[in-house]
């Protein structure tokens, strides 16, 4: 009997010795918690926890899988990401869904992992409302790097955080491990540059654009395997659209008005995930409302009135006028001047005028309207019609002086029966008249060229036509004497 005994002693402890062994060589039991464990946030906020692994030591684990539960009254996700893993094989993308408040991973990889802080997944959560809330991991996995894909998970432990209003308080230290007493923190990104983002079509970040299709460049380094991209109003997003192989340029079509961020994150195949790169956009499509046009006089005659002009422009802002009277010159007034009602048109005619007023906002964007206007002439001031009556009275006077004078030269040289003596007397009078015929005519057009000039602004077309008026005296004048010259010396 007690030999029986003895040997059932011995086989019981050869048993529990193999057991041993074998729990040794899986490990004590691998945990997935989150890291950190604790932490406040104020609301608005933004934070990242890690879904952590400790593989308990033993073979190690190159499997794990798990759902993410979280209030989605107090958070919400913005980005999942597994740039920094220690698992390299996904059967499927980590996906997350802020309506179920959830998210969910399966990775792998052929490496065994053995340490007790390894990062698989990287969560951002934005803070919602105040209170406490948990993230917890349920149906969690983790498999043994021994050939079989032992299950070896023994636990799984939640992060507890608290939103407050205002600012959030620095994280809280890491929890000990459960089965170490001490979880190291988790790993952080590698510590690559951030790209430099550029953009032809947008090329100030600080400046106002009214193409509503922006485009961006960037250069890709040396082993660059992928990138991943968003576009979104808040400058601090990390992007989560990923592109492989990796692309230098992307343009971004049909964007509201308003301040728009660009992020970029570039993966290479030795540092993994860098640092992400913004890039500030400006955009205003849509021009300024019409402005409300207001013409002031200090009387009814007042040849040079003031103008206001208000209106507003919802996006990029108000930049400055332009104004112009009866299709001329075109003047540009600055936003004080015109909202102060300091300027004041040039001198204008007495009559009816049409004024064009433009307002540009910072992007380009334009609009414009018109207004109407009197001037009333001034009693005892007689008022010129301008310079076109007086061109074509000219015109008119030097074409019959041209044809009157080309008939009498002509009778000249054809009419054999004027004797010599004759003809040269006739020619004398001639030019004396020629003479006396151009200095009234000049004297005339200069007369109503300065009173024009003292009377009115005369713009640079009508300074023209004066010019050109005044040549054509001269030439005409010219031609003439040098007709008469001519005709001179055959008579002699």
């Amino acid at each position: 009997m007690k030999t029986i005994l003895c040997r059932s002693a011995i086989v019981l402890a050869g048993i529990l010795l193999i057991l041993s062994s074998a729990h040794e060589t899986l490990g004590a039991g691998a945990v997935l918690f989150m890291s950190p464990a604790i932490g406040s946030y104020g609301v608005g906020s933004t934070f990242t926890a890690s879904v952590t692994l400790d593989s308990g030591g033993g073979t190690g684990v190159n499997a794990s899988e798990g759902t993410i539960n979280f209030d989605k009254t107090a958070l919400s996700v913005s980005n999942v990401s597994k740039s920094n893993s220690i698992f390299t094989l996904w059967p499927a993308e980590p996906n997350f869904s802020n309506a179920a408040g959830t998210v969910k991973f399966s990775g792998g990889s052929p490496s065994t992992y053995t340490k007790k802080a390894g990062v698989i997944l990287q969560i951002t959560f934005k803070a919602l409302k105040v209170g406490s809330t948990d993230v917890s991991i349920i149906g969690g996995s983790a498999l043994a790097a021994d050939g079989r894909g032992t299950e070896i998970l023994s636990k799984s432990v939640k992060g507890t955080y608290t939103i407050t209003e205002g600012q959030a308080l620095p994280p809280a230290p890491p929890p000990p491990s459960p089965s170490t007493q001490s979880f190291a923190p988790s790993a952080e990104a590698a510590d690559t540059s951030a790209p430099k983002i550029s953009s032809p079509t947008h090329p100030d970040e600080n400046k106002w654009y009214n193409s509503r299709d922006p485009k961006f460049t960037w250069q890709l380094p040396n082993g660059a395997a992928a990138i991943s991209l968003v576009v979104d109003k808040d400058p601090a997003t990390v992007p989560s659209v990923v592109y492989k192989p990796a692309v230098a340029e992307k343009t971004i079509v049909g964007l509201d008005d308003g301040v728009w961020f660009f992020h970029l994150q570039l993966k290479t195949d030795i540092g993994g995930w860098g640092k992400t790169g913004h890039r500030k956009v400006m955009i205003d499509s849509t021009p300024p409302d019409p402005p409300q046009v207001e013409i002031k006089k200090d009387d009814a005659s007042d040849p040079r009135p003031r103008v206001l002009a208000t209106t507003t422009d919802k996006a990029s802002g108000l930049d400055h006028y332009e104004v112009s009277v009866d299709g001329g010159n075109t003047l540009t007034v600055s936003l004080l001047d015109m909202e102060n009602v300091n300027f004041r048109l040039p001198k204008q005619n007495s009559g009816h005028h049409k004024i064009i007023v433009r307002v540009f906002d910072k992007a380009g964007n334009a609009s414009e309207n018109a207004a109407e206007f009197d001037i009333q002439a001034e009693e005892g001031v007689a008022q010129s019609a301008g310079p076109g009556w007086l061109w074509w009275l000219m015109l008119a006077l030097s074409l019959l002086l041209n044809i009157a004078a080309g008939w009498y030269i002509r009778r000249l040289r054809n009419e054999n029966f004027l004797l010599r003596k004759d003809a040269a007397r006739s020619l004398e009078e001639y030019k004396s008249k020629i003479d006396d015929v151009f200095t009234a005519l000049r004297q005339e057009v200069e007369d109503q060229i300065m009173y024009l000039d003292d009377k009115m602004e005369l713009s640079e077309s009508e300074r023209t036509v004066m010019k050109k008026l005044k040549d054509a005296l001269e030439m005409s004048d010219e031609l003439m004497k040098k007709e008469a010259d001519e005709i001179e010396k055959k008579l002699k």
